[in-house]
């Protein structure tokens, strides 16, 4: 008789515990319930948590006013656009996000957003003709749609924008307005006239997007460009928006112009390039600026030279089509001769000082001349045509910057000893067939040489460090000789070269994704890649061609293999993988193991290959749980691992596994 008792008083017990869960469940919806209600032209909405996905009432013309209660955590997307008469609106401090395009469209004059808000949608203050002062966070996160309609802006066309806590001044970006006005407790700036200075006022750091004339105030020394260069940026990267400064006038004051200071979230490429800004005027007081200030206003908001030196007669000197600063500086060229000769006193050629003249053959460079600054050179020569550049430097040379010679016939080149500073794709994209580097080189920078027509490469010992991209699409280079100090090679520095055979010395400890791949249909076959260090620092891809023999001299140990793919298809609820892998000299095979978790604990399966196979498809089960629909397919990632070994008397030894992620999908 007490088995049934057993039996049912553990039944009620179910019922109870069931009844109470339903309760517990109940009561955690009611206390996150929020509800709107619309008496008189005011629509309160109230309760706990996030804020209904749409307001249900009969009516949104009839709203004046908006009152959201104490206790509610969000506002939802859309949730008053266009509602065509609502005025006023008051947000609690427990609200911590805005959704997209939740006040658009309507006609509220003063908004308060309050400093516990973290998150604001794309567009949420957006068309609202009658905006005068809207205050928010000085730091939040913007919360996007995706796809072609994502945009950063958060508010269109206001008066005035206060912000009520520290300033992120790259969200600054995210208004167009006439005036910003920084809290009073920002530690680092301050706003003069609307305008955003840094806390001692000495530099000018944001101008609002719909300030048309911007007198710098007296007491600035510094003229951060990236005040007026700062803009939004669409779903591509590209700059969207941005300044509409008509006139700008530079006090006495300024000592400095620069552009990298200030960094915001777009630069507005519109005024770069040495192309001339339509309709910018430049009132320039100041007379403390160098070559490198001067030369800064002509390239970054496209001031005419001309103009320029107009107003500083002083500073300025017009001499064999070249404007030169007083301090050295070469500003612009202006000619087209085909033989240039840069003149005795010159220290520094500004950035972009013979940008796409086009028509160069010979450059004449003088002793004391220190730099080059960035794209100074660039495609200066009549690449079409293939007429030669000519370029020797002088003893005195310091630095080169970035592309300062890329997209020319230069074909042969001596880098001297002199050079202690070098820019990215410094002489990318030449004809250069030979190229002695000093032995004195340390680094070669990110895509120095790339796209050239080099046939050998030759590492001096002194470098360390071959930057990524370095030697990209140099597709003529057959040989690689490397120095002995090399330590890191990265991502893609020789990728689409010929070479056949790459011994890599021991003092490598990394090398980067791509490094050595071929990704070309007439690519060479076979290659093989010796390695005398460790693989430990060797990326996934660093080869990427399974047909690639690895010998590894240092220990059996060292040994490591890659897979040649990250794909794979999805077939109801099984992954179908078909992989390669770089065959390794002297591995007696291989081992590999593939599952649904990345530590390798689920649905776990393991293949082991022979030395002589090329070729291994394998099939992993996965639940539905794990299976993802993205856009119009559903997809699962798998983990795999794979690791050659080698037979030693009777016992295998195991060489590093490589890491690998597949993403299977179903079409």
């Amino acid at each position: 008789m007490k088995k049934p008792l057993f039996v049912i008083s553990a039944f009620f017990l179910l019922v109870a515990l069931s009844a109470a869960g339903k309760a517990g469940k109940a009561e955690a919806a009611k206390k996150t319930s929020v509800k709107a209600e619309l008496k008189k032209g005011t629509l309160t909405i109230s309760g706990k948590g996030a804020m209904m996905a749409k307001v249900k009432i009969k009516n949104k013309n009839k709203v004046k006013k908006v009152v959201i209660k104490k206790g509610v955590t969000t506002i939802s997307n859309n949730a008053f656009k266009n509602y065509k008469n609502l005025k006023s609106v008051v947000i609690p401090k427990t609200v911590t996000k805005i959704g997209c395009k939740s006040f658009f469209g309507t006609p509220i004059r003063q908004l308060k957003v309050p400093s516990s808000v973290k998150t604001i949608g794309q567009e949420a203050f957006s068309n609202m003709p009658k905006l005068k002062t809207l205050t928010v966070p000085g730091k939040f996160s913007i919360k996007t749609v995706g796809g072609d309609d994502s945009s950063a802006g958060v508010c269109s066309n206001v008066d005035t924008v206060v912000f009520n806590t520290k300033l992120n001044v790259k969200r600054t970006a995210a208004f167009t307005s006439e005036n910003f006005v920084v809290s009073k407790n920002d530690s680092k700036y301050k706003s003069i006239d609307g305008v955003i200075y840094s806390k001692d006022g000495k530099s000018i750091v944001r101008v609002p997007q719909l300030r048309k004339e911007l007198v710098i105030d007296a007491q600035c020394e510094h003229f951060a460009l990236q005040s007026v260069l700062d803009t939004n940026a669409d779903n591509e990267g590209d700059p969207i928006g941005g300044s509409r400064v008509k006139k700008i006038v530079i006090p006495p004051s300024v000592k400095k112009v620069e552009s990298a200071q200030y960094a915001g979230v777009c630069r507005n490429e519109s005024y770069l390039s040495g192309e001339e800004k339509e309709g910018i005027a430049l009132e320039i007081q100041s007379k403390q600026l160098d070559g490198t200030s001067l030369n800064e206003l002509i390239i970054w908001l496209g001031a005419k030279p001309q103009d320029v030196m107009k107003q500083l007669p002083q500073q300025i000197h017009f001499a064999n089509d070249m404007y030169i600063s007083s301090d050295g500086a070469l500003l612009k060229y202006a000619g087209k001769e085909k033989e240039v000769t840069i003149p005795a006193g010159v220290t520094k050629i500004g950035n972009y000082a013979f940008w796409r003249v086009n028509c160069l053959e010979k450059i004449h460079m003088p002793e004391g001349l220190k730099e080059i600054g960035d794209y100074a050179f660039y495609a200066c020569s009549d690449v079409i045509r293939e007429k030669e550049l000519c370029v020797t430097f002088p003893s005195t040379i310091q630095r080169i910057g970035k592309s300062a010679f890329q997209l020319n016939a230069i074909k042969s080149l001596v880098i001297p000893k002199s050079i202690s500073s070098y820019g990215e794709y410094a002489f990318a994209d030449n004809k250069l067939s030979q190229v002695t580097l000093p032995d004195t080189l340390k680094t070669i920078p990110k895509g120095m040489f790339a796209g050239c027509q080099l046939k050998k490469i030759m590492i001096p010992d002194s470098v360390q460090e071959i930057g990524e991209e370095a030697f990209l699409d140099c597709t003529e280079v057959t040989e690689i000789q490397f120095g002995k100090s090399v330590k890191k090679i990265g991502n893609s520095a020789f990728q689409g070269t010929k070479v056949t055979a790459v011994i890599l010395p021991v003092s490598v400890t990394h090398i980067g994704k791509n490094a050595f791949a071929n990704n070309w249909e007439d690519a060479p076959k076979n290659r093989t890649i010796t390695i005398a260090g460790s693989s430990k620092g060797i990326e996934n891809s660093a080869f990427k061609t399974p047909e690639d023999t690895l010998i590894y001299q240092k220990s059996h140990q060292e040994m490591k293999t890659f897979f040649d793919s990250s794909y794979g298809k999805l077939l109801k609820l099984k992954a179908k993988i078909v992989f390669k892998w770089n065959k390794v000299k002297d591995a007696s095979g291989y081992q590999a193991v593939f599952s649904t978790n990345n530590k390798f604990k689920k649905n776990k399966k393991t293949v082991w290959m022979k030395k002589s196979q090329k070729k291994v498809t394998v099939s992993v089960k996965v639940k539905k749980n794990q299976v993802k629909k993205v856009l119009s397919h559903k997809t699962v990632k798998i983990y795999g691992k794979i690791r050659p070994y080698k037979v030693v008397k009777g016992k295998k030894i195991y060489g590093r596994w490589t890491v690998n992620t597949f993403e299977c999908d179903e079409y």
